[in-house]
């Protein structure tokens, strides 16, 4: 039985299921800029590596 997945983790598979994935990343560095999406990425597998 599989355990209910995070909310965002749904989100991030649906983009990534529907090919929506590359726009949204596209329009989030063009919004906040490089470094802030890069960061928050980085941010993001740090907190995987912990679970």
């Amino acid at each position: 039985m599989d355990l209910p997945q995070n909310p965002a983790e749904v989100i991030v598979d649906k983009l990534i299921s529907t090919g929506q994935s590359e726009s949204f990343l596209h329009k989030a560095i063009q919004e906040q800029g490089r470094r802030q999406v890069m960061d928050t990425i980085m941010e993001m597998q740090e907190q995987t590596q912990w679970v």
